[in-house]
């Protein structure tokens, strides 16, 4: 985790990408989709593993560079040696997730102050009323923010 916290706290500055989804809001596309090989695989794999595991067909060369540019982010882990490296995630999907949450909300707070924090309790709330009343129409019970709306059928 210490990789993380250097590389969130002055060393990797994200950009955060509104359009993507998941870690790919923060890591460039081919990067999430190794993290996500790797965060699902066994404990330590080779380039040539991750090759085989990607949803697309890539050059080992490709491969191999970006796994070695997570690995300068302190992303991934590396032993062995030059041609036969093996990689391990430096962190769970998780601790990547809250380092990164953290980084951003200390970023907008820093720049908006209260604005920022008050955008984030209306966001937190809007996902939650959505959530919940996702969650009573899946139960056939009424969301706590009050019955459902009776449709014609």
């Amino acid at each position: 985790m210490q990789g993380v916290v250097a590389l969130l706290d002055g060393g990797w500055s994200p950009t955060v990408r509104l359009g993507a989804r998941g870690v790919a809001r923060a890591l460039g596309e081919l990067e999430a989709e190794i993290m996500e090989v790797l965060w699902r695989g066994e404990a330590e794999v080779s380039c040539r593993d991750v090759c085989g595991r990607l949803p697309r067909t890539l050059s080992f060369n490709t491969v191999a560079t970006v796994m070695n540019n997570l690995a300068a982010k302190g992303l991934l882990a590396r032993s062995g040696r030059r041609r036969s490296y093996r990689y391990r995630a430096a962190v769970t999907r998780q601790e990547f997730a809250a380092r990164l949450l953290q980084a951003v909300f200390r970023g907008f707070i820093e720049d908006f102050g209260e604005l920022a924090t008050a955008g984030f309790v209306e966001a937190a709330q809007a996902v939650e009323q959505e959530r919940l009343r996702q969650l009573a129409a899946q139960l056939g019970v009424d969301p706590p923010d009050g019955p459902r709306e009776k449709r014609d059928g």
